[in-house]
């Protein structure tokens, strides 16, 4: 799934309302940056961060065919601390993608941390658990 999202955004391919449409201008570090000419109402009066969680949903729903209605609050997992390990040496999944999930999540406001594990293939470690250990300890210290 990831693949098809970097795919489209590789290509400048934003699909939304099940049609193809031309892409917004966008810059690198965001993939679904808009123009200052785009409405601005949605939850919290800000519309560009409601327009990057949604344009992402939209690609990911028009591939797997459904539809994805206007979104109207904040959606909650965006609330979500994300930890993605990866191993280099993966053969299964190819560490692009997740490095391309990583930065499609942060654009879309989440809060992500991405760790590749050198000689690592397709599952975990030491290491990485006690990094995951880590990043959850650092977000709930009193748990």
């Amino acid at each position: 799934m990831t693949g098809v999202m970097a795919e489209a955004m590789a290509e400048g391919d934003f699909r939304l309302g099940g049609r193809y449409d031309e892409a917004p201008e966008y810059c690198d570090d965001d993939p679904f940056e808009h123009s200052d000419g785009d409405s601005t109402t949605s939850w919290e009066g800000n519309r560009s961060e409601h327009d990057s969680v949604e344009r992402a949903l939209r690609i990911l729903g028009d591939e797997i065919g459904i539809t994805i209605p206007e979104l109207t609050t904040r959606p909650s997992f965006l609330e979500t601390p994300v930890f993605l390990g990866h191993g280099t040496v993966d053969d299964n999944v190819p560490v692009r993608y997740g490095e391309e999930a990583s930065r499609v999540l942060g654009a879309m406001g989440c809060e992500v941390e991405f760790k590749t594990y050198d000689g690592l293939d397709h599952c975990y470690s030491k290491d990485m658990l006690k990094d995951m250990i880590d990043f959850l300890g650092n977000r709930a210290p009193n748990s």
